[in-house]
This record gives C-alpha cells, sequence and structure tokens, in this order.
C-alpha cells in the first residue's frame, strides 16, 4: 500500500522537465500533492477532452491540508471565459487549482494545475498538469491521473494513479506507452488516445489502479 502526498508529485511526476520543475508539487494538489515514494504514470493526453469533461459543481471551493510540519490552502475554480465585450463570461471545462502552503519555518510556496473532470463508468477522475507562474504561456504536454470523491460535508479525497499498475497495463500490451526502468522502480509514459485511456479505466478495478491511502482535502469554503 502506499502512502503519498501531493508533496513529493513535483519530485517525481515529470522530473525530467525543466519546464515542470518550478511548478510542480501537487504538495505542491496535497501540498497540491500526497504522493508517495514513488513515481507517477505520465500520459501524453487526459482521460477525456475538455468538451466532453464534468461539470462538477462540488469541486469548486477552498480547502485546508496538514501534513506535520505544513499546511496548505487550496483554492479549486471553474475558469470564466470571456468570448467578447458583448457575451457574458462562460463556465470553462477547465478547473483552476491554486496552493499556497507554508511550513513552521515560515518559509511559503505557491503552485498552479489546470484541471479536467471526468466520469467514467460511474466513478470520477481528474486529469492534471502544472501550470507555470513566470507567466510562460507554454504547458507541459504530460497529464497526471486521480481518482476522486467528495462526501456528505464537502471534504475532497484523491487518490494517485498507481504507478506499478500502469506499468503492468502497457507491459502486458492493455496500453500504449513506454516502460523506463527507474532507480527504485520502471516508470510509465502512456502515449494512447484519450479514448484508449478512458476505455482501459472503465474496464479496470478502481482500487487497483488508483491505490494507496487518500489524500484528504478539508472544505473551508464553497
Amino acid at each position: 500500500m502506499r502512502i503519498f502526498s501531493f508533496k513529493t508529485l513535483g519530485k517525481e511526476f515529470g522530473k525530467e522537465s525543466e519546464l515542470l520543475r518550478p511548478a510542480i508539487r501537487f504538495g505542491s494538489l496535497a501540498v497540491a500533492c500526497l504522493f508517495l515514494a514513488g513515481c507517477l504514470p505520465e500520459s501524453k493526453n487526459p482521460l477525456s477532452s475538455p468538451a466532453d469533461s464534468l461539470y462538477d459543481s462540488h469541486l469548486e471551493g477552498d480547502y485546508r491540508t496538514e501534513e506535520k510540519n505544513e499546511t496548505a490552502f487550496w483554492h479549486f475554480r471553474y475558469r470564466r471565459e470571456n468570448h467578447g465585450k458583448n457575451r457574458k463570461h462562460e463556465i470553462s471545462p477547465w478547473i483552476d487549482v491554486a496552493s499556497v502552503h507554508y511550513s513552521k519555518d515560515r518559509s511559503l510556496e505557491r503552485d498552479g494545475y489546470e484541471v479536467l473532470a471526468t466520469q467514467i463508468a460511474g466513478r470520477k477522475y481528474l486529469s492534471f498538469r502544472p501550470v507555470p507562474y513566470d507567466g510562460s504561456k507554454k504547458r507541459p504536454i504530460r497529464y497526471g491521473f486521480a481518482r476522486y470523491e467528495v462526501n456528505w460535508r464537502g471534504d475532497l479525497r484523491i487518490w494517485l494513479a498507481s504507478e506499478s499498475a500502469f506499468v503492468a497495463a502497457v507491459k502486458a500490451g492493455k496500453l500504449r506507452g513506454k516502460v523506463t526502468p527507474g532507480k527504485y522502480s520502471p516508470s510509465a509514459e502512456l502515449t494512447g488516445t484519450t479514448e484508449h485511456l478512458a476505455a482501459f479505466v472503465a474496464a479496470g478495478n478502481p482500487q487497483d489502479l488508483f491505490d494507496g491511502q487518500p489524500m484528504v482535502l478539508r472544505r473551508i469554503a464553497r
């Protein structure tokens, strides 16, 4: 069983990319992240296209996480897009996620992500990628995946994709991609289409594909 923290995401997800290093820490979506000792599978494509993504109003709001000596605040908002002077702002399928986190030594950091929500076989998932804070318009082309639930009081529980499960799927020919050996464990880079990825997730066991202890974001406001 994995114990993960969004805090270690930046170290593992997209670790070869110079663009991602200053932006990721989704400790950076426990603080962005709860991640674990291990890597995350990376995908060229999300689990749904923007046009087919889910609008889930339960995701919007402000959250708090605490982990040892660090506290983080998370802000989830659907992006509003202006399509002209005479048109109102329209809700985009993209969710903007911003986090501010600090430790007891009073160091303060911020992170940003853009996220698509997806419903597959009755369960809800996230495709996420970090957003640079340096003003760059470039976006990393690789996505991470997670499964999520919102409970009765609005808390958000997130399970990250299992690297080992996706590595096994690539090796077995169930998913397109490549497996790269690592110092501690192999990593998977997925190249299949959105439709192929969604079909694989729909046919799989969510507890196997998205395993470990969930990261819990406690809701503080809507």
